[in-house]
This record gives structure tokens, sequence and C-alpha cells, in this order.
């Protein structure tokens, strides 16, 4: 909705006293599951890259005209008769059960009641209030332990720019606010020449800022105290509150020595003082992907790297990607012998299917553990890092592969054996920099195999079952969002030679379709980023499961894995001391093709439509027996209503038994619709 629908407090303020500062931009507000998608529109009607940029702000008049959401922008601080423009702004959507803090919420009525210029956000979980603040009023945010929070707009250094209007509600004055006692706790003065005079030496922004540090540990106290150090360099005290902020997520965090710490970092730019670019490079380690906004940027050109180099004019980063020629052609090095590489590879199926099942079993034989009844192997085996949401599953699967299993060698395998090369790890949501730290434990479970060339290190297999469980997407259409994960596996993983799999999903209305035609769920990036595509399908009236390839970068031996499996049931005491009957699964894996699954499938389906044709000969035949019996003529009504399946199977199989003299059909001498009828006897 347009602001000016209504005539409101807002509307007098922002309208007629500001109408035609260029503070203003559009909102495009989306509704994706249970969240708001905003996003930024400038009022030349596209979509705003950086929320800060001020080129693409204009009047409001301008922002009203290519949006129904318009945003003041608080690019910079907005000062009135002296005093700063400022929007405290409450949010309880993620707080538990989306209620407000208690206190939070005191808070906030205390300033409505008290007549602040005030609307409810959006969102439907959260409000704003608008006021005038002197410079020490500025309050910084807070957020609570429940998920309350309270953030700020007010131009300045750390503190949120854009505010959408809603007109929800809105009520009150703008006046002047005064330091309330449940902010003071942890406001801190906002001064003027931090903005008139900044610090800032690279250019970087404080959200810029607040990016990278999500990709570096604050555990290291070396590292920690460095940071530090950088982020005074460049916002001076306003970046305390940064600072503070990404030592919490640190376990040794320490609040009572931060303020002290923070005095005693004085600026300079000595030859041992680090810079934005130390981070910056941290930061890229750690599977960070810079935002590119210039040409040169997007010619491979990073400004903080070559400051850290101490390069000028910077270093062309495509001088090294030139690459020799090999002597000879590289052999591929495979996980499973002809099938699977050493690489990434997307193993994607529709719900229920059974991905877990396949997988398991897969990456046993990875693992070594190769049944001397199956043709699928490995050449050198690894240990393997399985991540799953159901550790409950992947535990029977192994059971019924320990139980088992037969090597080819004719021994069989312990408990024991079996974990000291399959781990199962409980898989969490993570960020990019959360899941490049996996690599930090992977490497330590690497296997130094003996050949006939010397020695070779194999790192773990690693396992993401699923995507959706382990990448913390919030939205798995967006390539943008995807490909961060995806850098980090190809940065990170396999950078060290760790292999990756990782577990998707099909669109259901793919289900039935040649794995040619077969595609991922969600964004194209799974797909374009990945060596090989795998999906997992299965057939009504065939029990098999297929493991086919679909698109890859390798020369395959064979493109089709089938398996078959058993159910077995074992009794166990359960939680309550009885005894109870638990069921696992045993498969079977073997080579195979794509023309013989579709040949394999093609048979499952003649033999279910004989399965069921013959059961349906069998009741036909037990209804006439006894009706005969109790001298009931049977009629073809009689069937339809008495016999189980569809109708046109039915009168086939009816029509057929006749044919064959299995049962006669007798003319009644009854016309019924026009139609004769017919009774049906045993001869």
């Amino acid at each position: 909705m347009a602001l000016m629908n209504n005539n409101t407090n807002l509307h007098q303020y922002f309208w007629e006293r500001f109408q035609n500062e260029k503070r203003f931009l559009g909102f495009k507000v989306t509704k994706v599951g249970n969240d708001l998608k905003k996003q930024p529109i400038g009022v030349d009607g596209q979509l705003v890259a950086a929320i800060g940029d001020q080129t693409r702000l204009g009047t409001y008049e301008q922002a009203v005209k290519i949006s129904d959401y318009v945003a003041f922008s608080l690019t910079s601080p907005f000062i009135v008769d002296g005093l700063y423009l400022v929007c405290i702004d409450f949010d309880w959507k993620r707080s538990k059960n989306q209620i407000c803090n208690t206190e939070a919420l005191t808070f906030l009525m205390d300033l409505k009641e008290k007549g602040y210029e005030y609307e409810e956000s959006v969102s439907g979980f959260g409000a704003h209030i608008w006021c005038l603040c002197k410079e020490d009023a500025i309050p910084k945010k807070k957020i609570y332990e429940d998920g309350t929070g309270i953030e700020v707009f007010s131009g300045f250094p750390g503190q949120r720019i854009n505010v959408i209007f809603t007109n929800f509600e809105a009520s009150g004055q703008l006046q002047q606010y005064y330091s309330n006692s449940i902010l003071q706790s942890y406001a801190q003065p906002v001064t003027l020449q931090d903005v008139i005079t900044p610090v800032i030496s690279s250019g970087i922004s404080p959200k810029e800022m607040q990016e990278l540090l999500m990709y570096i540990n604050a555990d290291d106290r070396e590292t920690w105290i460095h940071t530090g150090m950088i982020i005074k360099d460049e916002f001076g005290k306003q970046g305390f509150n940064i600072w503070n902020t990404w030592s919490q997520t640190s376990s040794k965090y320490n609040p009572s020595e931060m303020q002290y710490i923070w005095n005693s970092f004085k600026g300079g730019t000595g030859e041992k003082r680090r810079t934005v670019a130390t981070l910056y490079k941290s930061a890229k380690d750690n599977g960070y992907i810079p935002a590119r906004s210039s040409a040169e940027e997007d010619f491979g050109l990073d400004p903080f790297l070559d400051l850290a180099d101490g390069v000028n004019p910077p270093k062309n980063l495509w001088i090294d990607r030139f690459i020799a020629p090999p002597d000879q052609l590289n052999a591929y090095s495979w996980l499973v012998e002809g099938f699977c590489i050493d690489a990434m590879t997307i193993f994607a199926g529709s719900p229920g299917v059974g991905k877990t099942s396949c997988l398991v079993p897969l990456a046993c034989v990875v693992a070594g553990f190769q049944s001397h009844l199956s043709d699928v192997t490995t050449k050198y085996p690894r240990k393997i890092i399985y991540l799953t949401e159901d550790e409950q599953q992947v535990f029977r699967l192994c059971h019924g592969i320990i139980k088992n299993l037969t090597l080819p060698n004719g021994k069989k395998i312990t408990k024991e054996q079996f974990y000291e090369r399959f781990k199962v790890v409980r898989t969490l949501k993570s960020k990019p920099h959360t899941l490049s730290q996996l690599t930090e434990i992977v490497t330590q479970h690497s296997m130094t195999i003996t050949t006939p060339i010397g020695e070779v290190v194999h790192q773990p297999l690693v396992v993401f079952d699923t995507a959706s469980a382990t990448f913390n997407l919030e939205n798995e259409n967006d390539n943008s969002e995807v490909s961060k994960y995806l850098s980090v596996i190809k940065e990170r993983f396999l950078e060290l030679n760790i292999p990756v799999w990782i577990v998707a999903h099909i669109a259901k209305s793919l289900k039935r379709e040649e794995l040619k035609n077969m595609s991922t769920r969600g964004a194209s990036a799974f797909e374009g980023d990945a060596n090989a595509i795998a999906y997992i399908v299965n057939e009504d009236g065939d029990p098999s499961r297929y493991i086919g390839l679909g698109k890859h970068r390798y020369e395959e031996e064979f493109n089709t894995i089938r398996m078959t499996s058993n159910v077995f049931e074992e009794p166990v005491v359960d939680g309550y001391g009885d005894l109870v009957t638990v069921g696992y699964r045993y498969s079977m894996l073997y080579k195979c093709s794509e023309e013989a699954r579709v040949v394999n499938v093609e048979e499952a389906k003649e033999r279910k439509k004989n399965e069921i044709n013959d059961r349906i000969k069998l009741e036909i035949i037990e209804l006439i027996k006894v009706n005969q019996n109790n001298n009931i003529n049977t009629t073809k009504s009689i069937i339809k209503k008495e016999v189980k399946g569809k109708e046109i199977t039915i009168m086939e199989c009816l029509e057929l038994m006749v044919e064959n003299n299995q049962i006669s059909q007798v003319d009644s001498g009854i016309k019924k619709n026009r139609q004769t009828t017919f009774w049906y006897f045993l001869i």
C-alpha cells in the first residue's frame, strides 16, 4: 500500500516536511514460506544491489510511483532542529512463539503511551517508534536470549538504514527521545565527529565488516586482538559494537574485559600493523565470497589482497592462471570403480524413494566394505564422514551390513572395524563459514594407502544427507545462496582432496521421467557446479532401486547401479524393558546399464500385471463356485461388484477366461438396457 492513502502523522511528517528530500526508495515485499522477503527498489524501478546506495534514492513522489511500499533511507544521519531522526525497531518475529519479550514490550508500550510516533511493522511481528535524539541518547541494538530484538535506524555506522513505512495502526507525534533506563545499560554515545571525519581507510562499510567476521573464528586470542585493532582503526569507537558482537561468537567471551581491551588499542600503521586486507584474506580462506560491484573487481582484481601484498598497481591475477599441458593424460581417481570419481557428486531422488537406503551401502563400498557377491567395487578404501538428519536410520542400515556382509576374502567384519572407517555425524543447518570448519575435523580422518608406486593419502568421503538439512538456505531456488555453499565445497573441501556427495531432491513432477530429463529441485547451481549428477529411482512393480548417472564430466565404464534389498527383523529390549521387534534392511549392489534398467522395469511391470490378472481370475472362479453351490447365477455386474481391481482389467480377464474355456458364458435371454445379460458357469 502507498503511504499517501491515509492522512496520518507519518503522512504529515514525512510527506509535508520532507517530500522533496532524496531520502526515499521503494520496497518489493513478498511472502516466502512464513517469512517476508524485502527487496529495495531504486527510483529508477530497478532492484538495488546495495541498500546503502544513495544514487538510487529519490523524493517520496518518485518512490511511491514504483512500489506499494516506500522506505525512508538513513544512509547518513538526518538532522532536524539540531536533533537526529531515529527509528527504534522492535522485532519479535524470531522470538519463541513469536511473542515479544516482556522487557522489550514494556519499553515499547511506555514509548507508545508517551505519544511517540508509532506504527506496526509490515511483518505484523514488530513495531517502529520514530523520535528525535540527542547525540548521546542514540541507542544501540539489543538482542534478547529469546530472540526478541531492538534495532536502531539512525544513519550512524553500524546501524540499520532503510525503514519501510506501513501506516499500520499509525499514531502519536514526533518528539524528542530521552534515554530510557532499559536502554541505558547498553546505549553508547555516538559522536557526530565520527561521521564528519571518519577514520575509514579501506572504504569497507560496517555491513561488509560484519559479513567478513562471519567467516573468522574469534576463539584464537591473537586473531581476536588484531581484529579488534583493525576494526577500531577503520571505524573508531563506533566499531566497538561490531567487535563486541563478533566476540560473543567465541566460548571464551568475557564481557568484563571488552571495554578495557578496546581502550588499550591505539591507532597506527606500523610495519606489523594488520589491515582489513588480513581479515579479507582470512575470510576468503574460510569460504567468504565478496560482492563484486566494480568493473575492476569483475575482472579479478582484489583491492584488499593487493593492499596486503603492497603491490601498486595491483597484480593481474590472471597471469598465474595459464596452465602448462601435462606430459600425459591423468587417470581418473575412482571412488566407485568405473562409476563415480573423486570429486563432487549430487545424488538426487524424489521423497520416499530410498535415497539414504541406497547411499549408505554405496558409501560402504567406498570404505572397502563390498560383498563377495557384488561387482561394484573400489580399488583403495577411504573413511566415510556421513552427515545425516536421521542417524537411527543410518545405524539400522549399518547394522544390516555388519551382520550380513561377507567380504571378497570370505571374512566377516566386526562392529569396531566398521565404525573405524564409517563415522556418523548428526547434521545441522550451517552457514558457509560453519560448513568450512568441518574440513578441520575431516582431515584428521585421512588414511595412508600403500600402492605399487608408494604411499597415497586418502581424505575421507563426506556425504551430506541431505542438502536441505545441512545448508542453511532461506531460498533453495536462489542461485547466489546455493553458490556460496558450493564455493566453500570447491575451495575448501575439493582443494584439500576431500570428495563430497550431496543428497538432494528432484521435483515430484519429474518422478516418472527418464534419467536424461531429470534435474535436481531448487537452484540450477547445484547441477552446474557438480562433477556428476546421479538419480535414484524405482518403478512400480520392480522391487529394485537404481542409481543412474545423469550429466557428468568424465567417461564412465557403466552408468547404472542396481540395488536389491532384504528386510530382516531382530528382537531388542526397548526403554521400558519390553521385548520388541525392530526391522533393518540389507542391500546388494550390482553393475547395470540404463538399457538394462529399462528392460528390468518393463519385465517387472509385466510380472506385476500377470500377478494381478492371476489373482483376479482366481477370485472370479471362487465367486462363480460359491454362487453355483447356492444356485445363484453369476453375472458381469456381480463380478464387477465382488472382485477387487480395475473394471477394465476384470473384464479383460473375464473375456480371456471364456476364450481359454476356463469358464462358460451362457445367454440368459434377458435384455437389460438393450444389452444381453450373460451368466457364467464353471466348466
